[in-house]
């Protein structure tokens, strides 16, 4: 995989999540989007793409792409061609599929940042989480892993997301989603299925939001994280005992 790396190491991220469910049929309305919505990376599941289909570029972006092969859905990463990034190949995994980068930052260790799907006929597996976390860098894996849990506003719990939920603590990581419903589909109750994932980020979450634009059944999701804000340092009080001693002396002696 080419390595196509700018010069701009940020010191914020903004991005966004979207689950196109084809992306050719679309790809009119993505560039569309990115030109009102310059986010710094895009990130893509569900794509179809099949190696004979030609790339679907966006101006001023560089694209990574992993393909729909048999069943799967297939992935990709938009990317800001004058960010210091460099595509990822993703490792081997079983059940999800992945396009990897990895953002050099400003303030902030590189960050790994992952466009993940799992499809609702596959398992959840440990193995495939701990891969994608496992890059040594801070990760945010972004997209649909068909897990529900109420903690991240689901109407449900499923198997998925409990097993997600438990492995929050295991292996230290974040989940953030927005409160508004992502995923609309006739005769279903609407869900939030496009999450993030987050493993030593310290940046702090500005923004996420269900954004009402594009054509899937799912919403893209809008992220922007910032630095933590440089808080004063606390006041420290340093006490002279020999002087307190002194004047405590002093007003011991004035008449009353």
């Amino acid at each position: 995989m080419a390595a196509h790396s700018g010069r701009t190491k940020p010191r914020s991220l903004s991005l966004v999540t979207f689950n196109a469910n084809g992306l050719v049929r679309q790809i009119d309305l993505v560039r569309e989007f990115i030109r009102e919505h310059p986010v710094d990376i895009m990130l893509v599941q569900e794509t179809f793409l099949k190696p004979s289909n030609r790339d679907q570029k966006v101006p001023n972006y560089h694209l990574i792409r992993n393909d729909r092969v048999s069943a799967r859905e297939g992935t990709a990463i938009y990317y800001k061609r004058s960010l210091h990034c460099i595509p990822l190949d993703p490792p081997a995994l079983s059940n999800i599929e992945a396009s990897m980068c990895r953002v050099s930052m400003t303030g902030h260790q590189s960050v790994t940042l992952a466009s993940v799907y799992l499809s609702p006929s596959k398992s959840l597996l440990e193995s495939d989480i701990r891969s994608l976390l496992s890059t040594g860098d801070a990760a945010l894996l972004a997209g649909v892993l068909n897990s529900k849990h109420i903690r991240w506003y689901s109407n449900r719990i499923d198997r998925r997301g409990r097993e997600l939920d438990r492995l929050t603590s295991l292996i230290n990581f974040d989940i953030i989603a927005t409160q508004a419903p992502t995923h609309f589909l006739a005769n279903y109750h609407p869900e939030t299925l496009d999450i993030a994932v987050l493993k030593d980020v310290t940046l702090q979450l500005r923004t996420i939001e269900t954004l009402s634009e594009l054509d899937s059944d799912h919403r893209p999701v809008l992220i922007q994280l910032e630095p933590q804000l440089n808080l004063p340092h606390p006041t420290r009080i340093v006490l002279d005992w020999k002087q307190l001693d002194t004047e405590l002396q002093y007003l011991s002696n004035l008449p009353f």
